[in-house]
C-alpha cells in the first residue's frame, strides 16, 4: 500500500464546525467594535489562531493583545460546542474511518485548533478511540500553511511523510500537506467557505460510498 497512514484535518472535515466558530467570532468581533464579512471571514479557514488575529489586528487597526484575544476566541468556541445540540461526524466519515481501520491505515487529526477544543469535539463526536494521535495548534511553533504539524503527525505514527495522505478542506492545508511531501484530498465543504482546493492531488464532495471508494483506491496507488 503506498499510503500507511491518513492525517485529517478536524473542523469542516470530521465535524462540521466552521458555522458554529463563525457565529461565536461573530459575537466575539461585536464586542470589539469590528465588522468582519463573510469573504474575509473565509480567508481565515484553516490557519491557527495567531495567524488570524495578527491579520485582523493590521487590517482593523485592534490594540488588543494577541494573548487576549486569542484566550476570549477559545473560551467563546469552548462555550459554543459545549452547549451545540447535534456536534456529531459529518455524513460518511465514521464508515471512511472504520474502513480505514479495517486495512490497518494509521490515523491521526491535525488540526489549528486548541487542544482543549480538539478534546472536546473528538468526544463529543465519538471520534476519539478512532486516532493513534492529535496534533493541535499549541503542539507546534508554525501553523498552517507551515508543513510542521503534519510532520509532526507523521513522526508521532512512526511514518514517513511520503506514506501519508491528508485531508484537508483549506488551502493553508492543502499547501501545509504538499510542502511536508505528503498526497491531499481536498474537501470541499460549503460550510468552510468558497475555498481554492485546486492544489490538491485528489477532490471529493462528501463521503459518500462512491468517494469512500475513490479515496481508497487512490490511497492503494
Amino acid at each position: 500500500m503506498k499510503n500507511r497512514a491518513v492525517i485529517f484535518d478536524m473542523d469542516g472535515v470530521l465535524v462540521d464546525s466552521e458555522p458554529i466558530y463563525m457565529m461565536s467570532n461573530r459575537r466575539l468581533f461585536a464586542s470589539l467594535g469590528i465588522e468582519v464579512s463573510d469573504s474575509e471571514y473565509h480567508t481565515y479557514v484553516g490557519t491557527s489562531a495567531q495567524g488570524m488575529w495578527s491579520a485582523i489586528k493590521e487590517r482593523h487597526g485592534l490594540d488588543a493583545p494577541m494573548d487576549m484575544l486569542i484566550r476570549q476566541e477559545f473560551e467563546e468556541h469552548e462555550r459554543s460546542l459545549s452547549s451545540a445540540e447535534n456536534l456529531c461526524a459529518i455524513p460518511g466519515v465514521e464508515k471512511l474511518l472504520l474502513t480505514l481501520k479495517g486495512l490497518s491505515v494509521r490515523l491521526a487529526v491535525a488540526s489549528s485548533s486548541s487542544r482543549r477544543v480538539v478534546d472536546l469535539i473528538l468526544s463529543r463526536a465519538g471520534l476519539t478511540p478512532f486516532f493513534e494521535t492529535t496534533v493541535c495548534g499549541q503542539d507546534v511553533s508554525n501553523g498552517k500553511p507551515h508543513p510542521e504539524i503534519f510532520l509532526t503527525a507523521a513522526r508521532r505514527l512512526g511514518v514517513e511523510p511520503c506514506e501519508c495522505l491528508v485531508i484537508e478542506d483549506s488551502p493553508r492545508g492543502i499547501a501545509g500537506a504538499a510542502a511536508a511531501g505528503m498526497r491531499t484530498v481536498g474537501f470541499q465543504n460549503p460550510n468552510s467557505g468558497v475555498q481554492d482546493l485546486s492544489r490538491a492531488d485528489l477532490l471529493i464532495g462528501s463521503f459518500s460510498d462512491a468517494d469512500i471508494d475513490g479515496i481508497i483506491r487512490f490511497l492503494t496507488s
